[in-house]
């Protein structure tokens, strides 16, 4: 049977050894060839909190955005990069994380989520109808990179709440001053919004 989750140390962000992690990790899945397509546009989404450098361990780090950026161009897809963070604009988080670095260096363009589009197919009893950005159409492929991280309401989060950040910052709050403490119901709802972005494949940092 084929693996479902794949687990792998790497005791550094050497981009070196991880380069050689990420790409050990896919090849549990068939590759990366398996998700990207030549000529395909594909969508990184990062974990993009706030203006914080890499060693704070806010965001997703430039190495491991850097390792599947590599990735991507080496099966012949075209990378981006958007997000859209709690505390300032998705630029100012890259270039403070060192992420904006590495994308200028590999030419990969960074996306700015501002508006959203209403999904009246995936409703929600407690949220009505959920919001996404409407950037996140625009693109073949999308790969979730999260950020591994303690959250104060759900305790753990981890691939599926990163994809929260396809939502307009306004609505995220909005859907979290709803939420009341109805943890299972602000669960329900990060579900739905992973399965209306549909991740190709979602990588934890």
């Amino acid at each position: 049977m084929q693996p479902k989750v794949a687990v792998l140390k790497c005791s550094e962000y050497n981009l070196e050894m991880v380069g050689q992690s990420v790409e050990a990790i896919f090849a549990h899945f068939g590759g990366i060839e398996h998700f990207v397509k030549p000529g395909q546009r594909v969508l990184i989404k990062p974990n993009l909190l706030a203006p914080e450098p890499a060693n704070k361990l806010t965001c997703t780090h430039p190495v491991v955005v850097e390792a599947v950026i590599k990735l991507i161009q080496q099966a012949g897809g075209i990378a981006f990069l958007g997000d859209n963070p709690t505390i300032g604009s998705v630029y100012r988080v890259a270039r403070a994380s060192g992420i904006r670095d590495v994308c200028q260096k590999y030419g990969v363009e960074i996306i700015r989520f501002s508006k959203n589009v209403k999904h009246y197919m995936r409703t929600d009893e407690k949220y009505g109808a959920l919001h996404i950005a409407h950037a996140i159409a625009e693109f073949d492929v999308i790969l979730n990179v999260a950020k591994l991280k303690a959250h104060s309401q759900l305790l753990l989060t981890m691939g599926v709440k990163n994809m929260f950040g396809a939502v307009n910052l306004m609505r995220r709050v909005h859907n979290h001053f709803i939420s009341n403490g109805d943890l299972a119901a602000f669960a329900r709802m990060l579900i739905k919004i992973y399965q209306i972005t549909q991740p190709a494949f979602t990588l934890v940092d």
